[in-house]
């Protein structure tokens, strides 16, 4: 019986086979590249040959700016200067174009020799590439009349180009820019360079100019023929995207526009909607002053009875985020004398005590909440805080008896729960007990915030999150306004008291985390002092839960 022939793969194929699929993909590659240089040669014959056409500088803006976009994807600055120039021999009515791109050019390729930080160029033609800048920079504002998009896309670059020397010119290029930008608006019904020059001044924290800008390309979206509906689209989209700026904008056009025409039910139900989408939230973006902007004109609208229970409270939360504690009082009163009874009254009860205690110099008014809340029946976590804020306040005033009638109630009646305020109380005992004062940062907190009027608004505390899961953490950190004082650096101490989950942030720390193992308003409060005293003091209110 013959054996088969078992037959072997000869080596030299298989490097051969190899060899081959690498060279057929290489030259396939080598196709695709060589097709996409063509189309884009060939697109900039297209547009190069318009150039040379044009008989006037006229549409030929957005021709450049396509040309522009070719060289400049690939970082090509020396060949579009040299194309730029063999345009200038033979079309010297285009002097003006020519020159801002000129500028253009060399500020993208200053730009591109620090990132690549090719030192060598940067260094010895810098000075030379900065003057061509300058020069042609200048030439192209002058040549150019306001309201043109080269004249305000040129003063534009002006504004980047000083702002990054902060030579002091950037603050004339700006007020430039706006004027510029009217005359653009009444010239162009396509304002899109006014969009895109007012998204790069809100990213350069230019706020009120770039506002101007978008007012302006909202003034011309509200007049062209689209229908509010669409303008109501658009402008949620921009709020998709995260430009607040504009999307109030365009809402606030959209509600001048039509909010005569809705019956009063739509209406309503539109304005909910957006104060919803802008009212604080502690995930997302959101405006609280813009949100009560438009809480202010529901209520105009369709009075109180356009605010459910819910809505009531969410516009409270607002305006309590938006650290405007006497607003914020007022609509959680409201809360409470409209809705009866309401599931959010212990809250709301509890921190209208603590505004008018400790920010708006209602001690008595204050106090007569706590009082309200101890005597309720039903304990609630904001019950046990009022308790050890009424043994605090009688603490304060030494009346120690009174103090530790109050801790010991809260204790009794705590139970196993609420251990975060039953830790404070137990501490509060042992002072009275051992005859101590009470603890230092709290006691100037109080001192702080009792015997004088209400804060200066040069402190100010920001949490992340306000609504937090117990046993999560929450970052909490000072925002402190101080005088200038020369070159010297003020040294502030942050003395922080109250509710502050355990956790006991050292004097130099001017943010902290934390976290609250039971339910409850927690109340965190400090006390900035400077080496002449104390600049002021803040406090915040975080609600947790275990939701």
């Amino acid at each position: 019986m013959t054996k088969p022939k078992i037959q072997m793969s000869n080596p030299k194929n298989k490097v051969l086979s190899l060899v081959i699929c690498v060279l057929g993909l290489f030259w396939i590659l080598c196709f695709c590249i060589c097709r996409y240089s063509f189309a884009e040669e060939n697109k900039l014959t297209v547009l190069s040959k318009q150039v040379m056409e044009a008989k006037t500088d006229t549409g030929l803006f957005p021709v450049f700016e396509e040309i522009k976009g070719i060289y400049f994807k690939d970082n090509k600055y020396p060949e579009f200067l040299d194309f730029l120039k063999s345009v200038g021999r033979k079309k010297r009515n285009l002097q003006g174009l020519l020159n801002y791109y000129t500028a253009l050019a060399r500020y993208n390729q200053l730009k591109y020799l620090e990132d690549i930080q090719d030192w060598n160029e940067y260094f010895s033609e810098g000075d030379s590439y900065r003057a061509e800048l300058e020069k042609s920079l200048n030439a192209a504002i002058k040549d150019s009349k306001a309201g043109d998009a080269l004249n305000l896309s040129a003063l534009f670059l002006s504004y980047r180009y000083h702002k990054e020397k902060q030579d002091g010119l950037a603050t004339d290029a700006l007020k430039a820019i706006v004027t510029s930008a009217g005359e653009f608006a009444k010239k162009n019904s396509d304002t899109a360079l006014l969009k895109d020059i007012a998204d790069q001044l809100m990213v350069g924290g230019e706020k009120a100019e770039s506002r101007k800008l978008y007012d302006l390309y909202v003034e011309k979206l509200s007049t062209s023929s689209m229908k509010g509906p669409e303008l109501g689209n658009i402008a949620q989209d921009f709020y998709n995207k995260g430009n607040l700026e504009l999307s109030e904008a365009v809402f606030d056009a959209y509600i001048k526009q039509s909010a005569d025409a809705f019956p009063k039910e739509e209406l309503v139900a539109f304005l909910v909607n957006i104060a919803k989408n802008f009212a604080y939230k502690d995930n997302g973006v959101s405006d609280p002053a813009y949100a009560e902007r438009i809480f202010q004109e529901l209520e105009k609208r369709g009075g109180i009875e356009a605010f459910n229970e819910d809505l009531m409270y969410l516009r409270a939360f607002n305006l309590e985020k938006m650290q405007d504690a006497k607003a914020a009082k007022e609509i959680y009163m409201l809360l409470l004398k409209t809705y009866k009874p309401s599931k959010y009254a212990d809250e709301a009860e509890f921190k209208i005590a603590v505004f008018d205690t400790y920010l708006l110099n209602n001690l008595e008014e204050g106090k007569s909440y706590f009082e309200g809340l101890a005597k309720k029946e039903k304990i609630s976590p904001q019950v046990i805080s009022a308790f050890y804020q009424l043994g605090l306040l009688s603490q304060w005033k030494e009346d120690f008896t009174g103090a530790l009638n109050y801790y010991n109630q809260l204790a009794t009646l705590a139970k196993t729960d609420f251990q975060d305020e039953v830790n404070l109380a137990q501490e509060r005992i042992k002072e009275i007990n051992d005859k101590k004062p009470l603890e230092y940062n709290l006691r100037a907190f109080l001192d702080a915030a009792l015997k004088s009027s209400a804060q200066t608004g040069k402190v100010s505390l920001i949490s992340k999150p306000y609504k937090a899961k117990r046993n999560s953490e929450v970052l909490v950190d000072s925002n402190i306004v101080v005088p200038e004082s020369g070159c010297t650096q003020v040294e502030l101490q942050y003395l922080w008291s109250g509710d502050l989950g355990g956790t006991a942030p050292a004097s130099t720390q001017s943010s902290f985390s934390t976290k609250y193992q039971y339910s409850g308003t927690k109340i965190i409060n400090v006390v900035v002092v400077n080496p002449s005293g104390i600049t002021d003091y803040g406090l915040d209110l975080v609600d947790t839960s275990s939701d």
